[in-house]
């Protein structure tokens, strides 16, 4: 049984197994062609290509049988994986559909209520020999799928299996000694308020720079006849702003997004990973800007500024090789 077998916690899901499972947790399909007949011998085949699909429906028992047997309970009459039978000379693949769910106690270590997954693929259409198969569409429901694929006929059969997990919220979640997470959620919300803040401060400098551009550019046409080229006009906008403006968008979404980790509705680690990292490393480039009002700071900066063109050839300039 998979809680006996398997190191860590598993679980199948009933009805997981997709429309070929029929309301089962697991489905067993095989796609052959419709007739077949190889006599290697004479060099003689025949070969309908038509594709025939057969499922059978399984349901693991909770619990292992007493005494003990190989055989599972099938839902299709049979008594066990016998009567299924491979024809190896005109199989295509042999599919298995389910869904597992389990749970993650590792974030125990940082003081947090453990995941509960449930893992599940996308499958795509696959081209079988003149026929195509499609399978279910992407959805969360969408069941897990092992492939072993056998339309090369090579005599070797690869495996495949592609796993994509969902998070989902605990059914009564007990942890004896959890601690409240009230205050960490208070300083998120602090942090959204103040680039919130900050957002409105910057877009509204923004703002007041591009309109103060627009009087120009008329005040020149109109008073002196002259078109202000790109550059000039550029020179009312503040980069500075921009970066922060940047900065924190980047910050409230990353935030908001790790909210929803904390609270189990989002699974998305690699996207607000990105999201915050990115926001960081904008304030800390942001930081240089406020460094340039201190007079000590500023000598530095310009020099740095002054040397950084010709520190940046020198990875690009050849090396004479030694004759």
């Amino acid at each position: 049984m998979l809680p006996d077998v398997s190191l860590g916690r598993y679980a199948y899901v009933r009805g997981g197994g997709g429309p070929w499972a029929n309301g089962s947790a697991l489905a067993l399909c095989q796609c052959y062609y419709h007739r077949g007949h190889v006599d290697p011998a004479n060099d003689t085949f025949d070969i309908d290509p038509m594709v025939i699909t057969d499922c059978i429906r399984v349901d693991p028992p909770e619990r292992p049988p007493v005494p003990p047997s190989d055989e599972l309970s099938l839902l299709d009459g049979s008594t066990s994986y016998k009567n299924l039978t491979l024809k190896f000379h005109k199989l295509i693949n042999v599919t298995i559909h389910f869904q597992l769910k389990t749970i993650n106690l590792q974030s125990l270590i940082n003081n947090e209520i453990p995941d509960c997954y449930t893992f599940s693929i996308l499958v795509s259409p696959q081209r079988l020999g003149s026929a195509e198969v499609y399978s279910v569409p992407s959805r969360p429901a969408t069941p897990l799928q092992i492939t072993f694929d056998n339309k090369a006929h090579s005599g070797r059969i690869p495996i495949s299996l592609e796993t994509e997990a969902h998070i989902q919220e605990c059914k009564h979640p007990s942890v004896f000694g959890h601690g409240d997470n009230s205050f960490r959620l208070l300083f998120d919300v602090v942090v959204i308020l103040t680039c919130a803040f900050s957002f409105l401060l910057c877009a509204r400098s923004l703002l007041r720079g591009f309109l103060l551009q627009n009087e120009f550019v008329r005040f020149m046409r109109r008073q002196r006849g002259q078109v202000i080229s790109l550059w000039e006009r550029l020179e009312f906008v503040n980069g500075w702003y921009i970066l922060l403006v940047t900065s924190d968008v980047l910050t409230i979404s990353g935030t908001i997004m790790k909210i929803g980790i904390e609270a189990k509705n989002l699974a998305s680690y690699d996207v607000c990973s990105i999201l915050l990292g990115t926001s960081t490393l904008l304030v800390w480039v942001g930081v240089i800007r406020y460094l340039t009002f201190f007079h000590k700071y500023n000598v530095s900066l310009r020099h740095a500024g002054g040397a950084l063109p010709a520190a940046a050839t020198c990875p690009v300039i050849p090396t004479p090789t030694p004759r």
